[in-house]
């Protein structure tokens, strides 16, 4: 909001569903719960602030249907809310944060909360059959490759073959197949290598795959995108009455990240 001083919302109205939601409660679901009982053992040992918020009255984990709420972090929300955000990366949040890192031996300082400032990329841009794709620049490998795997699948006429059809099963995978090596040889952070992005979203260059693509599945190496530089885990869509349309993932990876957490927020 700050950063591009666009939106219909305030940041207050944009926070408060969370600040409802951690206050009067969410019912624990079948991954979450998973999740609690794989990493009990940390809860009740070296990590129990986490156990405090994620485990019930009895230490145990919670159940499927559950309600969990989290005061501490409702409060911390609606600071932010309030505060904008020197309310987390300076103030009482921020010396919370760096007083509980350093008791686990950790070295984060409040001068690294109070400089941080995020990365604003270029995001990556295409076009499907007449609509305009713009999405997440490395090191999200996402929106390259799935302009890419679009611009292949453009050469096919996927309507005319049928929804779950085998014919456009078969493109579709073997088009993923095909952009998943290139994924896997050339992505990577750009602020620490040289990424090919223009060769990946190039339409010329999904014509090379489209053409090896036959009837038969196949195994696929990664292909040469630099020639075509030149110059040139949850997930939810919303659409607007404009006509915008924004899919967005969230990816936790790892659940319950460094398993610090900060007593009272």
């Amino acid at each position: 909001l700050e950063h591009y001083g666009s939106g219909k919302l305030t940041r207050q109205q944009i926070m408060q569903p969370a600040i409802d939601m951690a206050r009067e409660g969410y019912k624990a679901g079948g991954t979450l719960v998973g999740a609690m009982n794989d990493y009990y053992d940390y809860m009740v040992t070296d990590y129990t602030v986490l156990g405090d918020y994620y485990l019930n009255e009895d230490k145990m984990p919670y159940e499927i249907g559950d309600v969990i709420t989290n005061e501490d972090l409702a409060k911390t929300l609606e600071m932010i809310a309030e505060g904008g955000r020197d309310a987390f990366y300076k103030g009482e949040v921020a010396q919370a944060i760096v007083d509980t890192v350093a008791s686990y031996g950790g070295v984060l300082s409040l001068e690294d909360l109070a400089s941080f400032e995020p990365a604003i990329r270029e995001p990556v841009k295409g076009t499907y059959r007449g609509y305009q794709i713009v999405s997440c620049p490395p090191a999200s490998s996402g929106g390259t490759h799935i302009v890419q795997v679009l611009n292949v699948l453009e050469n096919y006429d996927i309507a005319a073959m049928g929804v779950n059809s085998a014919e456009a099963i078969h493109v579709w995978s073997e088009a993923l197949k095909a952009c998943f090596a290139d994924r896997g040889a050339f992505m990577a952070d750009t602020a620490f290598t040289d990424v090919p992005l223009a060769g990946p979203t190039s339409k010329d260059y999904a014509k090379t795959i489209a053409d090896k693509i036959t009837d038969q599945s196949q195994s696929w190496e990664k292909g040469a995108p630099w020639d075509y530089q030149g110059d040139s885990t949850t997930a939810y869509s919303v659409a607007d009455a404009e006509g915008n349309i924004v899919s967005v993932t969230q990816t936790i990876e790892c659940f319950w990240g460094c398993k610090i957490a900060i007593p009272g927020y």
